[in-house]
């Protein structure tokens, strides 16, 4: 199984560190709305602004497809209001892909998905 940085969408974002503001789901797509952490070799890179440690973009982590979720935290995400007043549910420390889906953990739970795809997009 491919590592989601295999994912050639996502080969230059880092998800570790990148930021979760929500999770939603509609019509057979289950979408993350993030702020993503791009990687030195991100065409837009641009380096960390001041005060930053990392270049961060908004975007959305999109599983397309979607035939089945599994969440048992779902309705347990603790909301953080970070210091610069705006809110986030974590980070996502993982995403493995499987035979038929993806498996996604973070603060948030650990989250099943069955679906054709997923992909990564910048709405800057």
């Amino acid at each position: 199984m491919p590592d989601y940085f295999e994912i050639p969408t996502l080969e230059h974002v880092y998800l570790e560190d990148s930021w979760v503001l929500g999770i939603a789901l509609s019509a057979g797509t289950l979408t993350f709305t993030m702020e993503f952490v791009l990687t030195a070799e991100h065409p837009i890179y641009r380096g960390p602004k001041p005060g930053e440690q990392y270049h961060y973009a908004s975007g959305v982590l999109e599983f397309s497809g979607v035939k089945r979720i599994l969440w048992p935290e779902a309705g347990h995400i603790n909301v953080v209001r970070d210091l610069d007043g705006t809110f986030d549910v974590g980070n996502i420390d993982s995403l493995t892909v499987t035979h038929d889906g993806y498996v996604i953990g973070g603060d948030w739970g650990l989250l099943t998905v069955t679906a054709s795809a997923v992909s990564a997009r910048l709405v800057d």
